[in-house]
C-alpha cells in the first residue's frame, strides 16, 4: 500500500497490522478503532484523518504529517512523535506509554486522562495544555514547558524533573510522590491538596522568594498542603522554627535547614 491513495475512505475498524502505508494518502480518512499495530506510515498525510480509538502501537511515523488529526482515544505506544506538531490537537484519552514525544509540539493540546507513563517529555512544550487526571507516572520531563498547564489530578509519582518549567501550572490535588523538584520552575504554580509524599523541594526556597511578608499580607494563604517530607538521611527531626515564618509549633528537619512549613509552601505555590 506504499503510495496508495486512500484519502476519504471508510477505514473504521480496518486491521493494517505490519501494513507498508509509506508515503501513503490517508487525509480525511476515517480509521477509527483500526489496527495500525507496527504499520509503517513514514511520510504518510495524515490530515484531518480521523484516527479516533485507533491502535498504532508501535507505528513508525517519521515524516508523516498529521495535521489536525483527530487522536483521542488512540494508542500511540512506543512510537516516535519527537519534534511533531501536535499543538491544539484532542487527544484526550490516549494511550502514550513509552513514547517519545521529546520536543514536540503540545502547545495548548487535550491529553485529559491520557496515559503518558514512562513517556518521554524532554524537552516538549506541554505549555497550556490540559493533563489533568492523566497519568505521568516515570516520565521524563527533563527541560519540558509545562508552564499554565492544568495538571490537576495528574499522576507524576516517579516522573523525573530537571529544569522542569510548572510556572503557573495547575497541580492541585496532583500525586507528586518521590519526585525531585530541587530545580524545577514552580512559581505562581499551585500545589493545593498535592501528595508530596518523599518529594524533594527547593532548596534555595528562601532566596527565590524572599518576600514572605508581602505574600501573607496579600491574603494569599490557602489550606496547608499533605506533605510528608524526607530529607537525605531518611529521618524527621524538630527545628526550632521555620526558616519562613518562624513558627515554632511546627515540626521541620534539623539537617535540612532549607526546609520550611506546609503553610509557607503554600503561601508560596498556591496563591488564589
Amino acid at each position: 500500500l506504499s503510495n496508495a491513495n486512500l484519502s476519504k475512505a471508510n477505514l473504521s475498524e480496518a486491521n493494517f497490522t505490519e501494513a507498508n502505508l509509506t508515503h501513503a494518502r490517508l487525509d480525511r480518512a476515517n480509521l477509527t478503532k483500526a489496527t495500525l499495530t507496527r504499520a509503517d506510515l513514514s511520510n504518510a498525510s495524515l490530515s484531518q484523518t480521523i484516527l479516533a480509538q485507533a491502535v498504532l502501537h508501535g507505528a513508525a511515523l517519521a515524516g508523516a504529517s498529521i495535521a489536525d488529526a483527530v487522536l483521542a482515544g488512540a494508542d500511540l505506544s512506543g512510537c516516535n512523535l519527537s519534534r511533531l506538531d501536535l499543538q491544539g490537537r484532542d487527544m484526550s484519552g490516549a494511550t502514550l506509554f513509552k513514547t517519545n514525544l521529546s520536543k514536540a509540539n503540545l502547545i495548548r493540546t487535550n491529553l485529559t486522562k491520557a496515559n503518558l507513563s514512562q513517556a518521554d517529555l524532554s524537552k516538549a512544550d506541554l505549555s497550556e495544555s490540559n493533563l489533568s487526571r492523566s497519568s505521568l507516572s516515570e516520565a521524563s520531563l527533563l527541560e519540558a514547558n509545562l508552564s499554565k498547564g492544568d495538571l490537576t489530578e495528574a499522576d507524576l509519582s516517579g516522573a523525573t524533573f530537571s529544569k522542569t518549567n510548572l510556572a503557573g501550572a495547575d497541580l492541585t490535588r496532583a500525586w507528586l510522590c518521590g519526585v525531585d523538584l530541587s530545580s524545577t520552575i514552580l512559581t505562581e504554580s499551585r500545589l493545593q491538596g498535592a501528595n508530596l509524599t518523599r518529594c524533594t523541594l527547593l532548596h534555595n526556597l528562601p532566596s527565590l522568594h524572599p518576600d514572605v511578608a508581602a505574600t501573607r499580607q496579600a491574603g494569599h494563604w490557602l489550606q496547608p498542603v499533605t506533605l510528608t517530607y524526607k530529607h537525605e538521611f531518611g529521618y524527621s527531626h524538630i527545628l526550632s522554627a521555620c526558616i519562613l515564618c518562624h513558627d515554632k509549633t511546627k515540626q521541620h528537619c534539623n539537617t535540612c535547614l532549607e526546609y520550611v512549613c506546609a503553610s509557607c509552601l503554600a503561601g508560596h505555590f498556591a496563591p488564589r
